[in-house]
């Protein structure tokens, strides 16, 4: 059976989201020595298939009608496309069709090649017209059984075009399904007829065929479409099974599904933890997916295609490429599943991208040395529970002893649990620690008298661009709201970007109201709401009054708004500096501009940080030695190497070896949403600038300890601040009132 996964460019580059494994209920302590389950769980040796020497991206892999594996890939030289088959998993490859000898230019930069079981293909091209190439068409080619590579029609192309469609596969002789921002198509390619099959609102996760159905997986579950007429039709009852289990799983984005067997009445789904085996009589773990590849929150799951001798074949996007694995069963082994064996990490919320990406390497790794013990990470803010209930809790499960081994602070008021001496020093573990080695600086952040509360795992920087003068008034909210208002009256220039306003806005609330500050006056909150109002009034925000600030994100990621700066769009940018991406974008932008000036955010005396992944232990675990192998372990190189866009990992040589092992282009094409363009010759990142950017973090000594919750009561009221209906008076009183008792509580 033939299985795709599709996902659009822009879905890419914004969620990359990993699944969590939940952890159970605790049972009552004097029944825990009963709460012993075995399990027999099937044993499966992983082993990877090499793919061909010269492979670059891999567009699609699928078996062929003949048994034979199929590839159709472009070279790591990018000078072509071609595809290739192998009788023998991978020992050896064959060519068969050299596609990108057949086209040039922007065709072969942005080809799609979609393989079917009978060897055919449909190649989709993006051609730029014009100039400047703003005008993008799309060239559609068939590849033949034959292995010739043949036009399509001007129809064809033109209606492929129309309906902006981003994948491009057959399904029979005649037929093509599209994929694309319009919605899904079923397409003649004879007549050039089209006939939508799901809206522009049912994205499609993937998809598999089998005889004249197609079934899809969306965000809102499985759909099951009918070739002969385009239409929906009732779903079987091992679909309709595998649909309840979809639609439970948090991050049903990272969910794949393939055909197990010769028919569509039973499916394999790979879920967070396991993969499973859907029939219409339930469903059953088919494997466990902990200690191989497939666990490793670094790695995507893109395809699985179930092998011939109950195998099955996993192909894979890693930080290294492409990778493909087979995965052959061993037999059986039983597991005991028990309170004692089972480390319990516990996180308040589950933010967005992949803010605790951090905590499930770490967990990877931790299992993978530890074969006897299994990491849960529990979320407190799910399936319908409110951020109060939750936190409410989780300080009685604390109180009580019946809570988790290791808690995440982000976004946590940590004081409280300290003061109740709920949490363990862990001076042992950061004392040890070498500076030439780790930004200790930043692994005092939770450093109270001798004693040391909270482990980050990364950090964040927050920095301010624009002219040299900017950092010189940055010392309080006012004094740089006032600094603002007179540049904005200077020059015509807007003085920041209106549609990154929400991030400014955290961003200064993290800095100004967050550093681990423990009472909250009343004139505290009515300074905030002044401040914001006065800067939203500083830019022209007619075009995004649709927003509600009021659910402004507290993920902290840098959102790339430098070019823009050094580029003359806007006099100034406020942003995080928490990955490669942003100190790739400082330096281009000093290229770009020599008076561009990027300063980390201070007052007086301090240079701010957001701690991240901030590792915690109970006091009242019974699991404090595996707890604290756990943190010594997330310090690790081991762990630390792996980590790359949930903040700045707090190892050196991680942070100094992410920067090197970016592959920057010699000229970078930058284009702004106004159109306006720049080309920059640029060789990389210098050692001597990597080392100027360590010891900038090695100065950050002001930590910004984030409080969800005062965040979330300050902006209930935001929007009528910003839009005039309420004053800032007005607002701090009803703000000020929660805020009073949350900290009593």
């Amino acid at each position: 059976m033939k299985k795709f996964e599709w996902l659009m460019l822009s879905f890419l580059s914004i969620i990359l989201i990993f699944g969590t494994g939940c952890s159970s209920k605790k049972e009552d302590k004097i029944d825990k020595k009963n709460d012993e389950k075995t399990e027999k769980v099937s044993v499966f040796k992983e082993s990877e298939i090499e793919l061909p020497k010269d492979a670059g991206h891999v567009l699609d892999i699928l078996p062929n009608n003949n048994g034979q594996l199929m590839i159709v890939m472009k070279t790591k030289d990018e000078k072509t496309i071609k595809t290739m088959t192998s009788e023998n998993n991978g020992k050896s490859w064959e060519d068969q069709v050299d596609i990108g000898t057949q086209l040039t230019g922007t065709q072969k930069e942005y080809a799609d090649v979609r393989l079917a079981e009978d060897g055919r293909g449909l190649i989709r091209t993006v051609i730029a017209d014009g100039p400047d190439e703003s005008n993008l068409r799309q060239e559609i080619f068939e590849l033949t059984k034959d292995k010739k590579i043949e036009k399509l029609s001007n129809e064809i192309n033109t209606m492929i075009t129309e309906q902006k469609i981003q994948t491009l596969f057959w399904v029979d002789e005649k037929q093509a399904v599209g994929l694309g921002e319009k919605g899904s198509f079923l397409f003649d390619m004879t007549s050039g007829n089209a006939q939508q099959i799901l809206s522009e609102k049912e994205l499609v996760l993937s998809f598999e065929q089998y005889k004249n159905n197609l079934y899809f997986l969306t965000l809102n579950g499985f759909k099951k479409i009918n070739l002969e007429n385009a239409k929906v039709e009732s779903l079987s009852k091992a679909f309709t099974e595998a649909n309840k289990i979809v639609l439970k799983e948090k991050n049903i984005e990272n969910i794949v599904f393939a055909f197990d067997g010769k028919d569509d009445q039973s499916l394999l789904l790979s879920l967070t933890d396991d993969i499973v085996k859907v029939s219409d009589k339930g469903q059953q773990k088919f494997m466990e997916k902990r200690a191989t590849q497939l666990s490793n929150p670094k790695n995507k799951l893109l395809n699985v295609i179930p092998g011939g001798k109950k195998n099955i074949l996993a192909f894979l996007e890693t930080p290294d490429g492409n990778k493909l694995f087979n995965y052959n069963p061993e037999g059986q082994k039983e597991v005991k599943n028990t309170e004692a064996n089972t480390l319990k990490i516990y996180a308040l919320t589950e933010n967005e991208l992949r803010q605790n990406e951090a905590v499930r390497v770490a967990s990877n790794d931790y299992e993978n040395k530890h074969t006897d013990i299994k990491v849960s990470l529990e979320i407190g803010v799910e399936d319908g529970v409110t951020f109060n209930d939750a936190l409410k809790k989780l300080n009685t499960q604390l109180a009580s002893g019946d809570g988790p081994d290791i808690l995440l602070l982000d976004g946590v008021r940590a004081q409280n649990y300290i003061d109740q001496n709920l949490l363990l020093d862990l001076a042992e573990i950061i004392k040890e620690q070498q500076s030439d080695k780790i930004f200790t600086n930043v692994l005092s952040a939770y450093k109270q008298g001798d004693k040391y509360y909270g482990l980050p795992m990364t950090f964040a920087g927050m920095s301010a661009y624009g002219d040299s003068d900017l950092a010189k008034h940055t010392n309080s909210l006012k004094e740089l709201t006032d600094y603002l208002v007179k540049l904005s009256q200077k020059s015509k220039t807007p003085v920041f970007e209106n549609y990154n306003f929400d991030n400014m806005m955290l961003v200064f609330y993290r800095i100004y109201y967050s550093n681990v500050k423990q009472e909250w006056t009343k004139q505290d909150v009515t300074d905030f709401y002044t401040s914001i109002k006065r800067l939203y009034d500083l830019v022209y925000m007619k075009n995004i009054k649709e927003w509600d600030l009021s659910e402004s994100t507290t993920l902290v990621v840098g959102r790339g708004v430098l070019y823009n700066v050094a580029l003359g769009e806007v006099q100034t940018a406020f942003d995080y500096v928490d990955n490669y991406f942003v100190i790739e974008e400082t330096e281009i932008s000093k290229k770009i501009d020599k008076s561009f000036s990027e300063s980390i955010l201070k007052d007086n005396k301090m240079q701010y940080y957001i701690p991240q992944n901030i590792l915690a232990i109970s006091s009242k675990s019974d699991k404090q030695d595996q707890a604290y192998e756990f943190l010594k372990n997330a310090l690790s190189e081991d762990v630390q190497s792996q980590l790359s866009i949930s903040g700045i990992p707090v190892s050196k040589q991680s942070f100094k070896q992410m920067i090197k092992e970016q592959s920057f282009p010699e000229v970078k094409k930058i284009q702004l949403d106004s159109g306006k363009k720049k080309e920059v010759q640029f060789e990389g990142i210098s050692e001597t600038t990597i080392n100027q950017w360590t010891e900038k973090f090695e100065g950050l000594n002001k930590p910004s300890s984030f409080d969800d919750t005062i965040f979330s009561i300050l902006m209930e009221n935001i929007d009528e601040v910003v839009s005039g209906k309420m004053s800032p008076k007005s607002a701090s009183k009803k703000a000020y009132r929660k805020i009073e008792l949350y900290m009593a509580e």
